[in-house]
C-alpha cells in the first residue's frame, strides 16, 4: 500500500509510517512517501479552523497514485481558561483520492508565555522560536518544540503519531463510521 505525505519533513513521514505499521495487520506493507506541497494557510496555523483547512490542503495536494494523501499540520489556537490562551496541536487528514476519510489530531499543550506572544505578536514560527532558545538548527525536523519541553521523554514524532492513529480510526472502523 502506497501512502503518499504532504510534506518532506522526514519526523512527519517516519511518524506516518509508524502509525500505519502499527495496523499492520489491517494495511500490510506500506511505502511511505513525503512530496513538497502548499498548505495553503500561514507559515504558523493560529485557529483550530485553519489547522484543519492545511492539513487537508496537504493531504489532498499530496494525493498521487496512491491509496492515502495524509496532511498534516499543527498550530496554535485560542483556548478559553487556558494559561496563555492558546494550546497547540497536529492535526492529521486522510484523504483516498475522493473524499476526507479520517481527521484526528496530537493531545494539546500549552506553549510558555514568552513563545505563545513571539508567535501571536510577530507571526514568528514555533521551530525558528525554539531554534533560537535552544540554539540549534532545524529543531521541528527533530525533536520538536514537544521534545525541548518534555526533555526529549516524548518527542515531535510522538506527538505526530498520536493525531494520525486518531485519523486512521473511521479507516479502521468502517462499519461504525458508515451507520447512523
Amino acid at each position: 500500500m502506497k501512502i503518499n505525505v504532504g510534506s518532506k519533513n522526514p519526523v512527519k513521514i517516519e511518524a506516518v509510517r509508524e502509525a500505519f505499521n502499527l495496523f499492520s495487520d489491517f494495511f500490510g506493507n506500506v511505502e511511505v512517501e513525503g512530496f513538497e506541497v502548499s498548505s495553503g494557510v500561514d507559515n504558523q496555523p493560529k485557529s483550530l479552523d485553519e489547522i484543519i483547512k492545511g492539513a487537508k490542503n496537504r493531504a489532498v495536494n499530496c494525493f498521487n497514485n496512491c491509496s492515502y494523501g495524509v496532511g498534516l499540520e499543527a498550530g496554535i489556537f485560542p483556548v478559553s481558561n487556558s494559561l496563555t490562551g492558546f494550546m497547540d496541536v497536529c492535526v492529521c487528514v486522510i484523504y483516498d483520492g475522493k473524499k476526507v476519510v479520517g481527521i484526528g489530531s496530537s493531545p494539546g499543550f500549552e506553549y510558555p508565555r514568552i513563545i505563545t506572544n513571539r508567535i501571536v505578536q510577530y507571526g514568528k514560527e514555533v521551530g525558528e522560536i525554539f531554534d533560537e532558545l535552544v540554539g540549534q538548527k532545524k529543531i521541528k525536523q527533530k525533536q520538536g518544540a514537544v521534545g525541548v519541553l518534555a526533555h526529549n521523554k516524548y518527542t515531535r514524532k510522538d506527538f505526530i503519531r498520536e493525531g494520525i492513529i486518531m485519523a486512521l480510526f473511521p479507516i479502521l472502523n468502517k462499519e461504525l463510521y458508515s451507520g447512523e
